[in-house]
């Protein structure tokens, strides 16, 4: 899981250097899911090419966690 989201992030990144683009995001909002290892974060997700903003969205992922040897690990964002 953690090689995907390195590759995904590495590759997302030559992306935005080769468009001089970046994005944001802006959270609103939080619900805790203690259970659950389950995270949901709502907020604003902002793009831009330049220094102009091209398109804003409200998104919300799911953020997992899992426990192994005592230790809170991140296994998995995801959006929702």
């Amino acid at each position: 899981a953690c090689t995907y989201l390195k590759d995904k992030l590495e590759k997302d990144l030559k992306k935005l250097k080769e468009n001089n683009a970046s994005t944001n995001f802006d959270v609103k909002k939080v619900k805790v899911y203690p259970n659950t290892n389950i995270v949901h974060i709502s907020g604003m997700l902002n793009r831009y090419v330049g220094s102009k903003q091209i398109n804003s969205n409200m998104e919300t992922y799911e953020v997992r966690f899992k426990t192994f040897r005592g230790r809170l690990m991140l296994h998995r964002i995801a959006k929702i």
